[in-house]
C-alpha cells in the first residue's frame, strides 16, 4: 500500500526478527499491550503506535529494537532482543537487563552522594548505555565492564587538558560512571560548518595533550569497523552488496600508513559537543585513541550524511569550513578518511529503519562511492 513500510529480507537464523521491526504485527502488538499492562497494572488490550526507535542488528546472530509505544495518553519505552539461542525477551523502559542500576535511581544517587531527585533520562540505547541527569550530575550507565572502565578512565586522564566534562567519580562493580553537567547546547547537524573553527582548535588541544595509555586506531581498522555496516546493508539491500564489497576493496588498496598518530577522539561528532557563549566542551570521551589528525575531521564531516537528498551538499560545505579551519595544521589523507569514515554510517538508515530506509540507503552508497572515485581517479 502506498506508504507502507520496506521489509527486511527474511533471517533463517532470527526466525523471530520480522515480526520485531513490523509496527503492524499482531504478534508484537500484543506482547507490547502486556509488557504496558505490567508496567501500568491497568488492562491494556492493543497499544494505538508503536514507533520503532533504534535496531541493532548482526543478521542471524543478533537483534535489539528500540520502542516508542503509545496507548491513549500514555507513552511506553521499550525494546526487544533476539538471539538464535533463546526466544525474544521484550522490557519496558528503565528495565533493561545488561543495565541492572538503571531501574534503580536511589541507589544510584546515594553511591555518588547525590541528592535524590528524580532524574532525568537523556539518552538509552537498550542493553549498551543509558544516562541520566541528577540536578547538576550526569550518570552514565554501561552494559560492559570494560566500557566502564575505560570510560571511567578516559575522563580522569583529561581532566584539565581538555574542555571537557568534571569527573565527579566512578563505580566500577555497577558499571557507572559520574560527571558534571556541561551548561550550554548540543549541536545539531545544522551547526557543523559555523562550528568547524572552534571544532578543530578543540581537536587542536586534544591532540596536544599529554594522554597516557591510548590505543592505536589505524586505516586498516577504520576498514574493519566498516565490516558489521557492510554487512548489514548487505543483508538489507543484497543489490548494493557488489558494490560495497568493491568500495572496501579499492580503499584497503589506497589505505594510508598510520604516520603521526596522536591523540584523538574516535567518534567526533556534532552531538558529542555543547556550544556555550561560543566555547566547545565535549561530553564523551569513552572512544579516546591515538590517530592521524584527519580521523577526527573526517568523523565529524560525515556524521552529516544519513541519506538526505542535500547530504553531498552539506557535507561538502562542511569539509570546506574544517579544511580552512586547519589551514594551520596538516590533514594528510583526508580523502581517504572521509571515504573510510563514510563507508562505517553506510547502514545508518537502516539502523534507524526510516520509512524509506532502501531509497536513503541506496543515497549513501552512492555518496561512499563517489568520495571512493574521486581518491582513486575513477
Amino acid at each position: 500500500m502506498p506508504g507502507s513500510r520496506a521489509t527486511l529480507p527474511v533471517d533463517e537464523g532470527l526466525p523471530d526478527a520480522a515480526v520485531l521491526i513490523d509496527p503492524q504485527s499482531p504478534v508484537l502488538r500484543g506482547r507490547l499491550a502486556e509488557l504496558a499492562a505490567r508496567s501500568t497494572g491497568v488492562s491494556i488490550d492493543d497499544v494505538d503506535r508503536v514507533r520503532l526507535r533504534y535496531l541493532e542488528y548482526a543478521p542471524g546472530r543478533r537483534m535489539v529494537v528500540q520502542y516508542q509505544v503509545t496507548i491513549g495518553l500514555l507513552t511506553l519505552d521499550a525494546a526487544a532482543v533476539a538471539t538464535p539461542e533463546s526466544d525474544p525477551r521484550l522490557f519496558g523502559y528503565p528495565e533493561d537487563p545488561a543495565l541492572p542500576m538503571l531501574s534503580r535511581p536511589a541507589e544510584v544517587a546515594d553511591r555518588f552522594g547525590i541528592e535524590c531527585i528524580e532524574p532525568t533520562r537523556l539518552a538509552w540505547v537498550p542493553m549498551r548505555r543509558a544516562a541520566l541527569r541528577f540536578g547538576d550530575v550526569v550518570v552514565k550507565f554501561y552494559g560492559d565492564t570494560p566500557d566502564a572502565d575505560v570510560a571511567n578512565q578516559r575522563l580522569r586522564d583529561v581532566q584539565g587538558l581538555i574542555q571537557t566534562a568534571a569527573y565527579r567519580g566512578g563505580d566500577g562493580a555497577s558499571r557507572l560512571v559520574a560527571q558534571g553537567v556541561v551548561p550550554g547546547r548540543t549541536l545539531e547537524r545544522g551547526d557543523a560548518a559555523r562550528s568547524a573553527r572552534a571544532a578543530v582548535e578543540l581537536l587542536a588541544a586534544l591532540r596536544r595533550a599529554p594522554i597516557p595509555d591510548l590505543p592505536v586506531v589505524t586505516a586498516s581498522d577504520l576498514i574493519d569497523q566498516a565490516k558489521a555496516p557492510i554487512d548489514l546493508v548487505s543483508f538489507a539491500l543484497p543489490a548494493v552488496a557488489q558494490r560495497l564489497r568493491d568500495v572496501r576493496e579499492r580503499l584497503m588498496a589506497v589505505a594510508p600508513e598510520t604516520g603521526d598518530a596522536q591523540p584523538a577522539h574516535g567518534d567526533f561528532n556534532v552531538g558529542q559537543l555543547i556550544a556555550n557563549h561560543g566555547l566547545l566542551t565535549v561530553i564523551d570521551v569513552d572512544t579516546l585513541c591515538r590517530a592521524p589528525a584527519a580521523f577526527d575531521v573526517a568523523a565529524y564531516a560525515t556524521n552529516v550524511v544519513s541519506g538526505r537528498d542535500d547530504d553531498w551538499a552539506t557535507l561538502q560545505g562542511v569539509l570546506a569550513a574544517v579544511t580552512e579551519a586547519s589551514d594551520s595544521e596538516p590533514l594528510d589523507d583526508l580523502p581517504w578518511f572521509v571515504a573510510a569514515t563514510m563507508l562505517r554510517r553506510v547502514d545508518r538508515a537502516v539502523r534507524r529503519l526510516k520509512r524509506d530506509w532502501p531509497g536513503r540507503t541506496r543515497q549513501l552508497v552512492e555518496v561512499v562511492e563517489s568520495l571512493t572515485d574521486a581518491l582513486t581517479g575513477r
